[in-house]
């Protein structure tokens, strides 16, 4: 059982880091966006302003952990960057769409932005191993 565990861990090791890393990043973004609108109320204009703050700051973390821990990648650190910004700029703008609307349709923004920033995840990880930090044992 544990020789199984352990090989798993192994086999997985990245997408384990990338979830590690990604969960900071979402914690920070996450409680980022609570205090905002916690502290300023829940209207329309807080909600997206707590949002694009949350992001930002998650986006730092989340960049500087994959660059440097989940993917190693010791490709050009601003040509990363740039495709990097690039990346989560097109989040933003859909996450901040599939936000809206999931509040439009009733959702609480707190369980909304749990839902976007799930899906924003998936999406990313597969983008980041094959766009910005592809396997360079290739």
């Amino acid at each position: 059982m544990i020789q199984f565990f352990c090989s798993t861990i192994r086999t997985h090791q990245r997408v384990l880091k990338f979830l590690v890393a990604g969960g900071t990043a979402a914690i920070v973004e996450y409680g980022t966006f609570l205090l905002g609108i916690t502290l300023f109320g829940k209207t329309d204009f807080s909600e997206i302003v707590a949002h694009i703050v949350g992001f930002s700051l998650g986006f730092i973390i989340s960049f500087i952990a994959n660059k440097f821990w989940v993917f190693q990648h010791d490709g050009k650190t601003s040509t990363q960057l740039v495709k990097y910004i690039a990346l989560a700029l097109i989040n933003l703008l859909l996450s901040t769409l599939l936000l809206q609307g999931l509040i439009w349709l009733g959702l609480h923004p707190l369980v909304a932005k749990f839902l976007v920033m799930g899906s924003v995840a998936v999406w990313n990880y597969l983008l980041l191993q094959k766009l910005i930090f592809p396997d360079q044992n290739k």
